[in-house]
């Protein structure tokens, strides 16, 4: 069961999967979210070959068992050592017990709660992170946040619900990119692999009473028409930039009962009515592009770069169903780029919305192209 602590992190509780329960990939690794007592305490990722801690806790402090060597030293030479540190290493370093506080002093941190020292602040935090698994840094703000906060990490899966939110299929919380980040910068106490931000699986997007009616017309299935329309969806992540960024890539997938140019102009609203590539974009332009092969679609307000594929060809037989008729299909790609704020790209009900043209088109699905891989 998920420990009930403000210091421990389970990670079930916050994957971005968006169906109910889990997704196919999830579901390999912690089962049905129907069944949480059988989550072990480690899980085993087959694409890094390694075990991870199902939940994330504080570190522990050695000095609590043990004298740290550090503390037998001279006063003298603990300030001349700490005299050679950046003001945010000094603070770290005095927060470290209270016998190095009582011998170095508070100075550091002073220094690092004026705003006018913005960046020794940020470098200040973002050192406590490391030990805080339940703590993001916000960039914007400059502060700790926990990840049950008011207002902030909306994209959390716990709070899209609590909140209203209306988030895309799959987004990825700045939260959990961070703990990602963390991982791979610090170890694994207090992150985890980045196979926690892969997902697969199908989404079932529910009609409104007159886009069913209309998606009859189209042809769908009942099936289809009852439980809402089937969008698969394939997620993965990259480290960019010398593992400061994280890179998002998901693919969405809707099948067609005819072709989409054969499609009246309210049956293709029907089908891709409500769809979000990200917080702020809806798929609105497959529609408004008078429907071509593939067109392309830049987020003006966050770093979201989209791309929408039309796959028919009648002369293909792989394109053909066993009666001849030709299938086609609806490849929606997002690349989102993370950028570590507080606010997860939303613009209302958070402490710093995001705002402003990010990139050029096509920026962040390069960057994607060409970042690490698992």
């Amino acid at each position: 069961m998920a420990p009930d602590s403000r210091d421990s992190l389970f990670l079930p509780d916050i994957l971005p999967c968006p169906v109910p329960g889990r997704c196919e990939f999830h579901a390999k690794i912690f089962g049905s979210r129907d069944q949480p007592g059988n989550i072990a305490e480690e899980w085993y990722c087959w694409r890094c070959d390694k075990m991870h801690p199902t939940t994330l806790t504080k570190a522990a402090n050695p000095g609590a068992t043990r004298p740290s060597t550090i503390e037998s030293l001279p006063t003298e030479l603990l300030q001349h050592i700490a005299g050679y540190l950046p003001v945010s290493c000094r603070a770290s370093l005095a927060f470290a017990s209270r016998t190095l506080c009582n011998r170095l002093g508070t100075e550091a941190w002073s220094r690092t709660a004026f705003w006018g020292n913005k960046s020794e602040r940020y470098n200040f935090l973002s050192l406590l992170s490391r030990d805080l698994p339940t703590y993001g840094l916000c960039g914007r703000c400059v502060m700790l946040r926990h990840y049950d906060s008011e207002c902030a990490w909306p994209l959390l899966r716990p709070h899209r619900e609590m909140r209203g939110i209306q988030p895309p299929v799959y987004s990825v919380s700045e939260f959990l990119a961070q703990r990602t980040l963390a991982y791979y910068r610090h170890g694994r106490e207090t992150g985890t692999c980045m196979s926690i931000l892969a997902c697969s699986g199908t989404y079932r997007k529910p009609w409104t009473a007159d886009d069913r009616i209309h998606a009859e017309y189209a042809g769908f299935k009942d099936d289809d028409l009852e439980l809402g329309i089937p969008i698969k969806y394939k997620a993965d992540a990259r480290l960019a930039a010398d593992n400061l960024e994280i890179i998002s890539h998901v693919q969405y997938q809707i099948d067609l009962p005819q072709p989409w140019t054969s499609l009246e102009l309210a049956e293709c609203w029907a089908i891709i009515r409500g769809l979000y590539v990200c917080p702020h974009t809806l798929s609105h332009w497959l529609v408004t592009t008078e429907r071509q092969k593939e067109s392309t679609w830049i987020c003006s307000t966050c770093p979201t770069d989209v791309r929408g594929t039309i796959n028919s060809d009648a002369n293909s037989d792989e394109n053909a169903d066993e009666n001849g008729n030709e299938k086609s299909s609806i490849v929606i790609d997002v690349w989102q780029n993370s950028v570590g704020r507080c606010g997860d790209r939303m613009t209302d009900t958070v402490l710093c919305p995001v705002s402003g043209q990010w990139f050029r088109k096509g920026k962040i699905r390069e960057m994607f192209e060409s970042a690490r891989p698992l």
